[in-house]
């Protein structure tokens, strides 16, 4: 009788345990540093992974509203796991409307999704209306840089890391300093 609850357990433990540990936290985040943009414009991709694996690139897609790919290019991220691609809204992009940033980093687990407006006549984007994409949040602090921060007030990082974060959030035109 004991020998068979054992066999059980060790029938169900494993089932119970490894979806937990087979669970990947944002392995991947990307935002764009705007949320509309005008003809000849250039949109700044900024993202980050949660783990570096060397020799893999991260793999940008860009779909229109129908759901066509305009464009696609590949990334490196560096050693601080963010990664910026820059993108020339040019002919590839035919019509007005909301564009989806599709990134695929290793595997289909780690994949993330962004959305800007492309107007192609200009008018939003210099216009000061500020249209937001339907999904996600633009110009939002990567978790990564939360988790910095986090980690620095309870004394788990040091300063320079820190540092390092808030430069990051500088150079990617996350916050402006004038």
């Amino acid at each position: 009788m004991i020998s068979i609850k054992i066999i059980i357990v060790l029938a169900i433990l494993p089932m119970i345990m490894i979806p937990g540990f087979a669970q990947i936290v944002d392995p991947i985040q990307l935002t764009t540093d705007k949320s509309s943009y005008g003809n000849g414009e250039t949109v700044t991709i900024l993202g980050s992974v949660s783990q570096v694996f060397s020799g893999y690139q991260v793999s940008l897609s860009v779909y229109d509203k129908n759901g066509n790919m305009v464009q696609t290019a590949k990334v490196t991220p560096n050693g601080s796991a963010t990664f910026v691609y820059e993108m020339e809204l040019d002919d590839d992009f035919k019509a007005s409307g909301y564009y989806t940033i599709k990134a695929l980093y290793v595997s289909q687990a780690r994949t993330d999704i962004t959305t800007f407006y492309y107007d192609k006549f200009d008018y939003m984007s210099s216009g000061g209306l500020d249209v937001h994409p339907v999904g996600k949040t633009v110009n939002k602090i990567p978790e990564w840089v939360r988790e910095t921060f986090k980690f620095w007030a309870d004394g788990l990082v040091s300063d320079q890391e820190l540092l390092d974060s808030i430069r990051f959030l500088v150079d990617n035109r996350i916050i402006i300093i004038d």
